[in-house]
């Protein structure tokens, strides 16, 4: 009988000793030795044999970790896009960033136009009472301000260690671990995902951040499409607004300051502001008078007369848009005044410009989240409407009730 792979590969005793060779006889308790010595393979230690399998299941568990890590990440992904609501949005987004992640606080700052500041502030983990005691939102200092001035992530184990750190005012939770990372819309940057206190007192991870990185890119995505969504609608209402305007204008026996009042009232609704004030100008053109008022200071303000040979008034008078942190600072009123941001539109007739709108928010803790504004400009080549230029010059004269001729065009503008 021939013999067997293994018995030909089994060392003779005979032919070890005419070549030299040692003899190794296998120990009868180790089935696999003769199987290992046709192979050429030598005995594996139990200890190394068990580091290897430790290595295979750690392996095992970073594939099963990173499946589970993109499956959240596309949930979250999905969660962030449910509407186009903008602040629905900015709110899921923090929702989703401490999911992610395990963090017990999370918050999004909104940088402001000057892209120096946050102008809004949305948190997750704070209570209302505990906001309520901690008083003014971050505007950007310390650690938030270094990732508005370098927008980069940045992971820290102790915010409170940083060279730039800032401090926490009084009743603000104690906080310690941190990661921040810009969120774009398209090359500019729109605001910044801040994270504290991971669950477990560690920091966090490498891993934690590339998830957060990835999910700014979906939320960029999303609040573009949320803003744009927003801008569609509100021109809507602008549109709507319009034709009931236009409807008020046309009759014969328009109720001039009904009109004025309709014109102030849909401004401030649509633009979601507090406050509308249309002024009109004098004969001489160096003054405004504020002749509607619809939302707040309506008492006060109502029939106010203010110099207009200067600052933001001067430029709306001549033609220009103007932007301001406060409405008390277009002029020297003579009742005291405090808004928040504030724009002034001129309002014009036939090439002349007959006064000035006014629309504000009452306080500068939240923004003015860039609504479409009217700009009543002449555009030739579409078709006429009445505007609330038109709807002054009538008021300025009742008897000139006829058809409206070379009405302005109402577009719009972008805050």
């Amino acid at each position: 009988m021939l013999p067997t792979p293994v018995e030909r590969a089994r060392p003779r005793p005979a032919l070890a000793r005419l070549t030299g060779m040692a003899v190794n006889q296998p120990a009868a308790s180790d089935p696999g030795a003769y199987r290992r010595a046709a192979l050429g393979l030598e005995a594996t230690p139990r200890v190394q044999l068990d580091e290897l399998l430790r290595e295979l299941l750690d392996r095992v568990g970073e594939v099963s970790r990173s499946r589970e890590h993109l499956r959240s990440l596309l949930d979250a992904v999905v969660s962030i896009g449910t509407d186009l609501d903008v602040h629905s949005t900015l709110a899921r987004i923090v929702e989703s960033a401490c999911w992610l992640t395990d963090a017990r606080y999370g918050a999004l700052g909104i940088l402001g136009r000057d892209r120096s500041s946050l102008v809004d502030f949305i948190t997750r983990g704070i209570d209302p009472d505990t906001q309520q005691q901690i008083g003014r939102l971050p505007r950007g200092h310390g650690v938030l301000g270094l990732l508005i001035d370098h927008p980069e992530p940045i992971r820290l184990d102790d915010i409170t260690q940083h060279g730039s750190a800032y401090g926490f005012p009084a009743h603000h939770p104690p906080m310690r671990t941190f990661l921040g990372v810009p969120i774009r819309i398209r090359d500019r940057v729109f605001g910044n995902l801040y994270l504290t206190e991971k669950s477990g007192g560690g920091g966090f991870t490498e891993d934690d951040e590339k998830l957060v990185v990835a999910l700014s890119v979906a939320a960029g995505a999303a609040i573009d499409n949320a803003q744009l969504y927003e801008l569609a609608s509100r021109r809507q209402r602008w549109l709507e607004a319009s034709a009931e305007i236009m409807n008020v204008l046309l009759d014969e026996h328009i109720d001039e300051d009904a009109a004025l009042g309709l014109i102030a009232d849909r401004a401030r609704e649509v633009s979601g502001t507090d406050l509308a004030v249309i002024l009109l100008a004098s004969d001489e053109g160096d003054r405004l008078t504020a002749q509607v008022v619809s939302g707040a200071h309506p008492a006060a303000l109502r029939g106010a007369s203010v110099p207009a040979t200067g600052g933001a008034l001067a430029r709306v008078l001549a033609g220009d848009n103007s932007t301001l942190a406060d409405l008390a600072d277009a002029a020297g009123w003579p009742v005291e005044l405090h808004t928040g941001p504030a724009l002034l539109v001129p309002l014009s007739a036939s090439g002349r410009i007959l006064g000035a709108l006014a629309v504000a928010l009452s306080d500068d803790e939240r923004p003015l989240s860039m609504p479409d504004l009217p700009c009543w400009k002449p555009s030739p080549g579409t078709p006429p409407s009445p505007s609330p230029g038109r709807a002054i010059s009538r008021s300025g004269n009742s008897t000139r009730s006829s058809a409206i001729a070379s009405a302005s065009h109402a577009t719009c503008t972008t805050w």
